[in-house]
């Protein structure tokens, strides 16, 4: 069965097919913006009853907050289509090219202004849930 960090692996690197997109499989002590990251996520074990596991996080996207009209930069992250689309790039291989994995986004929720490291960043995180198993 396809681990979590395995997951997380495979989808920073599908990530970094979105143009100027910084996408790392964990959190960041520091990273240049625009970045995108998977939070710890939750887990259900013994899903259906049959070796199925839900893992659901969020996956945060930041951008900096000094340029000029940043929530632009956002948008096309959040977009429902298009070459910036995290959405448009899960919907096309929710597999991810694993064997036993299936993903579904569910919802943007905004940030806001955050620190990280001596950035300044706006953001909004997007809820992932993962099927990993025999789904």
């Amino acid at each position: 069965m396809t681990t979590i960090e395995q997951l997380y692996e495979r989808l920073a690197e599908r990530l970094r097919a979105i143009p100027h997109l910084r996408a790392k499989p964990h959190v960041p002590g520091s990273s240049e913006l625009p970045v995108a990251f998977p939070e710890p996520p939750s887990v259900e074990l013994d899903n259906l009853a049959n070796d199925t596991i839900t893992v659901t996080f969020d996956l945060v996207v930041l951008v900096s907050a000094v340029e000029d009209r940043r929530i632009n930069t956002l948008l096309r992250y959040q977009e429902p289509a298009g070459d910036y689309s995290i959405t448009a790039l899960l919907a096309k291989d929710r597999s991810l090219g694993l064997p036993d994995v299936h993903v579904h986004s569910m919802i943007w929720r905004p940030l806001g202004l955050q620190e990280m490291s001596y950035y300044r960043a706006f953001g909004a995180s997007l809820t992932i849930t993962a099927l990993l198993g025999d789904c």
